[in-house]
């Protein structure tokens, strides 16, 4: 069963299957809002480069509540995604791969709460390396764990039931996201 299918299928008329598309439909939109945000706000952040800096620094200096709460909506509808996901019972995905995206769902609402350490002399006036990281930066190094871990395994365990159900170009698709998520993604 494929993922479009399953929103067909949660999609027959009724309350709960509206729910559950609704659900899915805010996983959906997690990672164009996430990214939408941080360019925005990285484009305007003078001292900022996105090739030398990761997101999370974002959440520093006067205008880090924009990407702390960047983070905060986004787990919020990445953890609807994966209870969207869940209501579906869809086979291919299991409780597994719900169970992962809500991982990384809450890992992105620790990453709002505890804001990472300056890094690479950003924000402007830090040094470049940091002697001593701080308990909050620890932690919200801790919390991108179930992110980098949780989305490319969720992404790998697709592709693995999706090639065992013949559905070879999900397979293929979800297995190339699992490879490129942790290496290139931008969340840190």
């Amino acid at each position: 069963m494929s993922y479009a299918s399953l929103v067909t299928m949660a999609s027959t008329p009724g309350k709960p299957g509206a729910w559950t598309r609704s659900l899915l439909r805010c996983g959906m939109a997690a990672g164009p809002v996430f990214a939408a945000v941080f360019v925005a706000e990285g484009a305007v952040r003078e001292g900022y480069s996105p090739l030398r800096h990761p997101v999370s620094s974002l959440a520093l200096g006067p205008r880090g509540w924009i990407q702390a709460a960047n983070f905060a909506v986004t787990g919020t509808l990445v953890l609807a995604g994966a209870a969207g996901l869940y209501r579906g019972g869809d086979p291919i995905t299991g409780r597994a791969v719900p169970a992962l995206i809500s991982a990384a769902g809450t890992g992105l609402l620790g990453s709002a709460a505890f804001t990472t350490d300056p890094v690479s002399g950003y924000p402007p006036g830090t040094p470049d390396t940091l002697s001593h990281p701080s308990r909050t930066g620890t932690i919200h190094s801790l919390c991108a764990i179930p992110v980098f871990a949780g989305l490319p395994a969720a992404a790998l365990t697709c592709g693995w039931r999706s090639q065992r159900t013949g559905q070879r170009d999900f397979g293929r698709y979800s297995a190339g996201t699992a490879v490129t998520i942790g290496p290139f993604s931008p969340v840190n």
